[in-house]
C-alpha cells in the first residue's frame, strides 16, 4: 500500500514499487512507496484525473504487468523507470518492451537512489509552483556531496572569511539581507544548491531533448521501414512485370501457333471442299448440269465489261475421265459482243490424264434449258453440238492449267434471249447442260459441218485461282502393302479398294507384284446381294501407245470365290484381300519399267463386270487367292477405312 499521497495536482508525482526496505535518502523524498504492483496500478486508475505530470519507478518484473495492463497510455505519465538488479535481465528487458513503450527508461537497481535524488527531487524541489524548502535542499545537498567533493574542497579559497553584504535575495516567503545572518554550512550549502539547481535544468533540458531525439529516431525507422517496403513492393512489381513478359511471350507464341494451325485447317477444308465438289461434279455417263445463280448481276458485269466471263466448276467426265469446265460469255465474246451469247468447253489438266486418248475428240452439245415445261414435251430448249477440231491445241493433252476454250460464240441472240428470259430465267436462275457423247462415230473431218470455234478474248484464262486448278497429291506410307482410295461400283453399290504389293506378298516376295480386291464395310451393304460374285479383272496400262492399238496392258482377271469370307458382307471396316499374287512378275516390269512408269506415276485399272454370267464354280479356271501377309490390315487408318 502507498505510504504517503500527495494533493497538488500542479506537481509532477512520482509512484515508486519498492518491495526491499526504503533507504533513509530516499525515504523521505515526496515519493509515493508501494509493495505490490497491483497496489500501484490500483492507484493510478484511482487518483489519475487529479495528477498533472507522473513519473513511475518499478522493477522489471512487474513491467509486464504494467505493460499489459496499458497504465503507460495515460497521457499524465511521463517516464516509467525499470530497475533491475543485473545487467542480463536489464538489455533483456530493452529488447522485449523497448519498442513497446518509448516512455520506458532502464536502469541498475543500484541506480535507483542516485537517479531519484540527482533528477526526480531536483526536478520536483524546482517547482515554482511551491517555495523551496530548507530541509529539503539540505537533504539533496547531503545526499550528493560525495560526488562534488572537488566543489567542496574548494570552498574556503572561494569565500572570504570576511562579511560581505548581499543584495536583498529573494527565497520565496523570507529575505536575506546580511551574509552574517546565514551560518556558514548554510552559505555552502546555498552555493551547492545553485549548482544542483542548474544541473537539474540541464538534465531536464537533456531528458528533453532525448524525448525528442527518440522521436525522430522513430520517425526515422518508421522512413526505414516505409522504404523497405516499398523497395520490396518495386522488387514484388518488377517480379510480376518479368511473369507477365514472360507469359504475353508465351501468349503470343501460342497465338502465332494457332494462326498457322488455322491456315493449316483452312488449305486442309479447301482441299476437302475441292474433292467433295470435285466428287459431286462427277459425271458417269458424260453429262454435266450447270446452275448459274444470281443471273441478272452477272449479265450486267458483263455489259459493263467488269467480268465479261464466267467460268463453271470444273466436273469429270467420268471418275477417272477428263476434267474440263464452261465458259460462258453472257454479253458475246469479241466480234458477237452485245449480239449473243458465247459458250465454250474448256479441257484442264488432271491426275489421269496419261491414260487418256489424246486429242480429245468426241462430240459437245450445250443446251439451255427451258424451266417453265419440264414437265412436258413442248420445252424450247436451246441446243447446239460440234465435233472438236483435232488439230487445235484446244483438245490436247493440257500442258499448262487449262487449255484455250473452244465452242460457239453465237450460242444464242441477245434478242431472243431477252424476249424468252421468262423460260430459261427463273428465280435469277439458269441452267445449262453440257453432254459429251462418247458413243457415236467420229466422221472423216472433211464432213463436220457443225464445228466450233475458239473465243478471241482469251485475257481472263489465267486469273482462275492457281489452288483451284491444281490436283490433290496423295500421301503414301512406307509399308510392304499400299492401299487405294476406296471406291463404289456405282453410287449405291459395292465399296472396295485395292491393296498392292510392289515386292511381292510372303511367298512371292522379291519375284512378283501382287494385287488384290478388298470388299469394305459402307452404308448400303443392307441392300447388296451377298456374297459378292462378280467378274473381276486388273489392268497395269501401258502409258507409252496410249493413241494406237499396240498397247502392251497387263491384264488378269478371276472370279470371285463365293465361299471365302473375303466376299461375304463386312463385319469389321474391310474384308481380307482376293486377288493375285503373281499379278506380274517383277523382272518383267524392270524391263518395261518405262511403259508402266511415267513422270513416277503407274495407273491401275479395276472392272467389275456385272454382265458376265457366272459359270459354275468347278469350271472356274482363273479363280483369285488372298495374301499370306495380312499383319498390316488393321494398321490401315480408320478414317481412311470408315464411310464418307
Amino acid at each position: 500500500m502507498a505510504t504517503a499521497v500527495s494533493t497538488n495536482t500542479n506537481s509532477t508525482e512520482i509512484f515508486v514499487l519498492w518491495s526491499k526496505p526504503i533507504p533513509p535518502n530516499i525515504k523521505s523524498s515526496p515519493a509515493i512507496f508501494f509493495e505490490h504492483i497491483a497496489a500501484l496500478i490500483n492507484h493510478v486508475c484511482h487518483h489519475i484525473t487529479k495528477i498533472n505530470k507522473l513519473v513511475l519507478v518499478v522493477s522489471g518484473d512487474a513491467l509486464k504487468k504494467l505493460i499489459n495492463d496499458r497504465i503507460h497510455d495515460f497521457p499524465q505519465i511521463e517516464i516509467i523507470y525499470a530497475y533491475y538488479d543485473n545487467n542480463y535481465d536489464l538489455e533483456e528487458g530493452k529488447g522485449v518492451y523497448q519498442t513497446k513503450c518509448p516512455k520506458i527508461r532502464f536502469i541498475h537497481e543500484r541506480n535507483v537512489e542516485t537517479q531519484l535524488v540527482e533528477t526526480i527531487m531536483v526536478g520536483h524541489a524546482i517547482n515554482r509552483l511551491r517555495p523551496i524548502e530548507c530541509e529539503v535542499i539540505n537533504s539533496v545537498a547531503s545526499s550528493i556531496e560525495q560526488r562534488i567533493g572537488a566543489k567542496r574542497s574548494n570552498t574556503n579559497s572561494c569565500h572570504s572569511p570576511e562579511p560581505k553584504l548581499l543584495s536583498i535575495m529573494p527565497t520565496y516567503d523570507y529575505s536575506i539581507k546580511n551574509i552574517e545572518q546565514i551560518s556558514s554550512t548554510y552559505v555552502v550549502s546555498t552555493i551547492n544548491d545553485q549548482h544542483r539547481i542548474r544541473l537539474g535544468q540541464i538534465q531536464a533540458m537533456i531528458y528533453s531533448l532525448l524525448n525528442r531525439l527518440n522521436t525522430v529516431i522513430n520517425d526515422q525507422q518508421q522512413i526505414h521501414n516505409s522504404i523497405r517496403h516499398i523497395h520490396t513492393l518495386l522488387q514484388t512489381l518488377a517480379h510480376n512485370y518479368c511473369s507477365l513478359q514472360a507469359s504475353y511471350e508465351t501468349s503470343a507464341a501460342l497465338a502465332q501457333g494457332l494462326n498457322m494451325n488455322y491456315d493449316f485447317i483452312c488449305q486442309e477444308l479447301w482441299s476437302i471442299q475441292r474433292n467433295f465438289d470435285d466428287a459431286l461434279h462427277t459425271s458417269h455417263c458424260g453429262r454435266y448440269i450447270w446452275k448459274i445463280n444470281n443471273v441478272e448481276e452477272k449479265i450486267v458485269d458483263a455489259e459493263s465489261e467488269r467480268q465479261t466471263s464466267i467460268y463453271s466448276p470444273p466436273f469429270y467426265t467420268s471418275p477417272t475421265g477428263y476434267k474440263m469446265c464452261l465458259r460462258l460469255y453472257l454479253n458475246g465474246d469479241s466480234d458477237t459482243r452485245n449480239t449473243h451469247i458465247s459458250l465454250f468447253l474448256v479441257i484442264m489438266r488432271s491426275d489421269y490424264d496419261a491414260i487418256l486418248h489424246w486429242p480429245f475428240s468426241y462430240e459437245v452439245s450445250f443446251c439451255l434449258i427451258d424451266q417453265s415445261t419440264l414437265n412436258n414435251n413442248n420445252q424450247r430448249n436451246i441446243t447446239v453440238a460440234f465435233w472438236p477440231d483435232i488439230r487445235s491445241t484446244c483438245f490436247h493433252r493440257p500442258v499448262n492449267n487449262m487449255n484455250d476454250g473452244y465452242g460457239k460464240k453465237e450460242f444464242l441472240s441477245l434478242v431472243e434471249f431477252e424476249q424468252n428470259k421468262n423460260l430459261y430465267v427463273r428465280d435469277n436462275t439458269m441452267f445449262i447442260e453440257a453432254n459429251i457423247n462418247f458413243l457415236s462415230e467420229r466422221p472423216v473431218l472433211s464432213s463436220i459441218s457443225h464445228a466450233g470455234e475458239s473465243p478471241n478474248d482469251e485475257k481472263h484464262i489465267d486469273t482462275i485461282s492457281e489452288d483451284f486448278m491444281n490436283a490433290i497429291d496423295a500421301e503414301s506410307e512406307r509399308q510392304t502393302s499400299i492401299y487405294s482410295p476406296p471406291f463404289y461400283t456405282s453410287p449405291t453399290g459395292y465399296k472396295m479398294c485395292l491393296r498392292l504389293y510392289l515386292n511381292g506378298d510372303s511367298d512371292t516376295r522379291n519375284t512378283h507384284i501382287s494385287l488384290f480386291l478388298v470388299i469394305m464395310r459402307s452404308d448400303y451393304d443392307a441392300i447388296l446381294r451377298w456374297p459378292f460374285s462378280y467378274e473381276v479383272s486388273f489392268c497395269l496400262i501401258d502409258q507409252s501407245t496410249l493413241n494406237n492399238n499396240n498397247q502392251r496392258n497387263i491384264t488378269v482377271s478371276f472370279w470371285p470365290d463365293i465361299r471365302s469370307t473375303c466376299f461375304h458382307r463386312p463385319v469389321n471396316n474391310m474384308n481380307v484381300g482376293y486377288g493375285k499374287k503373281e499379278f506380274l512378275s517383277l523382272v518383267e516390269f524392270e524391263q518395261n519399267k518405262n511403259v508402266y512408269v511415267r513422270d513416277n506415276t503407274m495407273f491401275i485399272e479395276a472392272n467389275i463386270n456385272f454382265l458376265s454370267e457366272r459359270p459354275v464354280l468347278s469350271s472356274i479356271s482363273h479363280a483369285g487367292e488372298s495374301p499370306n501377309d495380312e499383319k498390316h490390315i488393321d494398321t490401315i487408318s480408320e478414317d481412311f477405312m470408315n464411310a464418307s
